[in-house]
């Protein structure tokens, strides 16, 4: 059986090249986020500060998928 993907936000720190982005979570902890290919349009709207929606799985902890943009700066 899957597990289901563990749904957090996070900040925006930093842009580190096309795709990926360092984002703090809530509890201070720093990981990688990256944006799907189907969510490209996404990629030209995040900004630095912005809060977004993260999907993680249970086994890797270092790195989320940013499903989509909460608030912008």
């Amino acid at each position: 059986m899957k597990d289901s993907p563990i749904v957090t936000q996070g900040k925006i720190i930093s842009r580190r090249d096309e795709r990926t982005f360092c984002v703090e979570l809530k509890n201070g902890k720093q990981i990688i986020g990256h944006t799907q290919m189907k969510l490209a349009h996404l990629r030209d709207q995040i900004k630095d500060g912005d809060t977004v929606q993260l999907e993680m799985t249970t086994f890797d902890f270092e790195k989320g998928r940013i499903t989509e943009i909460i608030t912008t700066t």
